[in-house]
């Protein structure tokens, strides 16, 4: 059996700091726990959460030239039970190479995004192909719509008071995260003009 090492302390004044380190830890712990069960038990699903649970899309008529203001499709998504979770708008914004695609996930009064999924993509590899990898696309999960582009060309003090949610672009890909700006943005004024009750 091994022998338990014991921590020797010399004087009180090391007892009171290995006190306040331990207390210390233990409220960090402690904190940590609380933050997650909130998080949890927060009633708010994550944007990738409610995207797969959809399981069943209704199809939207979509208004005579609805293509011309560059939206191709329009559907209330649900879940397993039928219940509404968001409208889902497709459209596209002018990339580097060709148009980028781009569903929508939008909340019930479409101010607020769940998220996007990136539909199809033919910008350059390594560049603006990436507008479709996770980290980029998270960063529209919960958006106040609409977005905007920040490219960091400007001061960002100097663009004045932008309304919605501003979106950092992809370093080396600036045209690709206008497409899909201008992509959710198409998709939000459609649903304000034609979707919104």
């Amino acid at each position: 059996m091994a022998k338990a090492k014991h921590i020797q302390v010399k004087d009180k004044r090391q007892l009171i700091i290995l006190t306040v380190a331990a207390l210390a830890l233990v409220g960090i712990i402690l904190a940590t726990a609380v933050a997650i069960v909130n998080h949890r038990g927060s009633g708010t699903p994550s944007a990738q959460h409610t995207i797969n649970s959809i399981t069943d899309y209704e199809p939207i008529s979509l208004v005579e030239g609805a293509e011309k203001e560059g939206v191709t499709d329009a559907a209330r998504c649900l879940d397993a039970n039928g219940s509404f979770l968001c409208y889902a708008v497709t459209a596209f914004g002018e990339g580097f190479n060709d148009r980028v695609g781009v569903i929508s996930y939008l909340s019930e009064n479409g101010d607020k995004l769940v998220g996007i999924r990136v539909s199809s993509n033919l910008e350059t590899k390594n560049y603006g192909k990436e507008v479709e990898d996770s980290p980029f696309v998270q960063r529209f999960e919960g958006a106040k719509l609409p977005v905007w582009l920040y490219d960091g060309s400007v001061a960002e003090e100097s663009m004045g008071k932008q309304s919605g949610t501003k979106i950092d672009a992809l370093s080396g890909a600036t045209v690709s995260s206008r497409a899909v700006v201008d992509a959710v943005n198409t998709a939000y004024t459609y649903f304000q003009n034609h979707l919104k009750k």
